[in-house]
């Protein structure tokens, strides 16, 4: 009975827990979007999201992220995501207390910019969570940009 219930405690705290590397992209392009996400090779998944609506995109492993909005295909670089990249505490160790998903915000020119985190428990809309300093290699301009 004891270890039903450790296995019940275990499954719920891993549950609360966001561990698998993941982005929650929002829309900062000041417009509506129909904005295809893919990862790698695979195929394209459209998303319409109005202005400073979001998406997840989930199991970002790999660097290859591309982009398709107006006609182009634009393809970025992701840096290397481990436990809570890229929240650290001062010593470099990951910080715990905050877990995935990476919140970036697409810019209008198609920059990627890494949203800072509000402080526990204290809302505000992405465009009010935009960091001035970037870190961690954003912001990401796209490396390709393909048209037609």
């Amino acid at each position: 009975m004891r270890k039903a219930a450790l296995l019940v405690a275990v499954a719920a705290l891993l549950a609360a827990c966001d561990t698998m590397p993941n982005l929650r992209l929002y829309n900062g392009t000041g417009r509506a979007l129909d904005l295809g996400i893919a990862k790698g090779e695979r195929p394209f998944k459209t998303f319409h999201l109005q202005p400073d609506e979001a998406t997840r995109i989930w199991n970002i492993y790999g660097p290859a992220l591309r982009l398709h909005a107006d006609g182009c295909d634009r393809r970025y670089d992701l840096p290397f995501m481990d436990v809570n990249y890229p929240w650290r505490l001062a010593d470099g160790q990951p910080d715990y207390g905050e877990t995935y998903p990476v919140e970036v915000r697409l810019e209008p020119d198609f920059t990627l910019s890494l949203l800072s985190r509000p402080p526990k428990k204290v809302a505000g809309s992405a465009s009010a969570r935009a960091s001035g300093v970037q870190a961690h290699s954003f912001p990401l301009r796209p490396i390709s940009k393909t048209c037609g």
